[in-house]
C-alpha cells in the first residue's frame, strides 16, 4: 500500500480550487516512508493533446510565423483538414 508523506518539485504558486493542492510536474517526486525521498515518481502523466485546424486557424499568424518561419502556416491548416475528412 503507498503511503505518501510528501511531494517535491511540484509547481506551488498556483493551486486546484476544489481540494486546494497543487500541480504535480513531470520531475515531482514523492517521499514515502519505506522507499525515502524520491521513490516515487511520475513516468506517464498521461496528458497529450489533439491538434486541429481550429488551433491554428484562431492563432495569430505572425506568432505562428516566428515560430515556425520556414512554415507555410495555411498549407499546415488545409492538411489537417483534408486528413480530418
Amino acid at each position: 500500500m503507498v503511503n505518501v508523506t510528501a511531494w517535491k518539485d511540484y509547481k506551488d504558486n498556483q493551486k486546484i480550487v476544489e481540494n486546494d493542492s497543487c500541480f504535480l510536474l513531470e520531475d515531482s517526486a514523492a517521499e514515502c516512508p519505506v522507499g525515502g525521498s524520491g521513490c516515487i515518481k511520475i513516468i506517464f502523466h498521461g496528458q497529450v493533446i489533439d491538434v486541429h485546424s481550429q488551433h491554428f486557424e484562431k492563432s495569430d499568424e505572425t506568432v505562428l510565423q516566428q515560430l515556425m518561419p520556414l512554415t507555410d502556416v495555411n498549407e499546415i491548416i488545409n492538411d489537417i483538414e483534408d486528413w480530418v475528412e
